[in-house]
């Protein structure tokens, strides 16, 4: 079967809102982290730690944010997705073939009203 739009993209569609929360709350939780450690909150925990090893859980916790904002800023919302779909199909032809089956169907309306039977 030859689908116009594919059913894979409206499934990412419905989907793509979960998946940009998610991608939001990971960002919330690596900003309220890599906040909460450089403050010095939890210096206990970092204590417990080797200088190399608070080097690497810093850059991860950078890391994550990092990517999780970037994911939040490029994954578009279902609206968009939808968008995207239909404004593939607006090209200059489906225009005119639109416009003109639009003047054709016009100018029957106004020769039915005008009395004008050409069937």
């Amino acid at each position: 079967m030859n689908y116009i739009v594919n059913p894979l993209w409206l499934y990412l569609a419905s989907v793509s809102d979960g998946i940009k929360t998610l991608v939001i709350l990971m960002a919330i939780i690596s900003g309220a982290v890599l906040i909460v450690t450089l403050l010095g909150f939890a210096e206990d925990f970092l204590d417990d730690l080797e200088e190399k090893e608070q080097k690497s859980f810093l850059k991860k916790i950078i890391f994550c944010l990092v990517v999780s904002c970037t994911l939040s800023i490029l994954i578009p919302d279902g609206t968009a997705i939808k968008t995207m779909i239909a404004a593939s199909y607006v090209t200059e032809e489906n225009v005119t073939a639109a416009t003109n089956y639009g003047k054709d169907i016009v100018d029957y309306i106004f020769d039915k009203v005008n009395g004008e039977d050409d069937d």
